[in-house]
């Protein structure tokens, strides 16, 4: 039951800075 609660985090978190790094790239071009 938790586990599936961080699992989540994980995922969010790996999103979160998927997108942060193609903004990065957007601004940058």
């Amino acid at each position: 039951r938790d586990t599936a609660i961080l699992e989540r985090r994980k995922q969010i978190k790996l999103t979160t800075m998927k997108n942060r790094r193609l903004n990065h790239f957007k601004q940058a071009a």
